[in-house]
């Protein structure tokens, strides 16, 4: 599962979601209002994926999971959440699932968690730990993993 790439994982999943929802549609009744905060979802996804992609790119270090980081990120969105790319796919994935009231965009939304939380995000952490030691162990006491 390392191998697939997180941004291909969230995509997949979605895609998985909106072939459920034409299948088998499934709804959370909401208020007018409900997709205003969908639409909000998903844009401070995007904005918070672009501000995560570029402190690495400024930074010149890996941005891909599998390979070695050079530098440790910890200003912007890293102050505060290790992993604001996938919090920031989670938000853009449950964008839509709460614009339009779907229970399988929100399935994959919680399907893409569970896989970073369970798989890549502590295969991640090993390997900042190996490059990093202390000073990764000392990030990742005052930072959350997620929020």
């Amino acid at each position: 599962m390392i191998r697939f790439r997180p941004p291909r994982i969230a995509m997949l999943y979605f895609l998985m979601g909106v072939g459920l929802d034409l299948v088998l549609p499934a709804s959370f009744p909401g208020p007018v209002w409900l997709r205003a905060v969908g639409v909000i979802l998903f844009g401070a996804g995007v904005g918070l994926m672009l501000r995560s992609w570029w402190l690495f790119e400024k930074a010149g270090t890996a941005i891909r999971p599998t390979d070695e980081p050079s530098k440790m990120i910890t200003s912007g969105p890293y102050a505060r959440s290790r992993n604001p790319m996938y919090v920031a796919a989670v938000l853009m994935m449950l964008g839509p699932s709460v614009f339009l009231g779907s229970l399988p965009l929100l399935g994959a939304a919680l399907a893409f968690f569970a896989t970073m939380h369970l798989v890549h995000i502590p295969f991640e952490e090993r390997v900042m730990e190996e490059a990093f030691g202390e000073e990764y162990r000392e990030y990742a006491l005052r930072v959350t993993r997620w929020l």
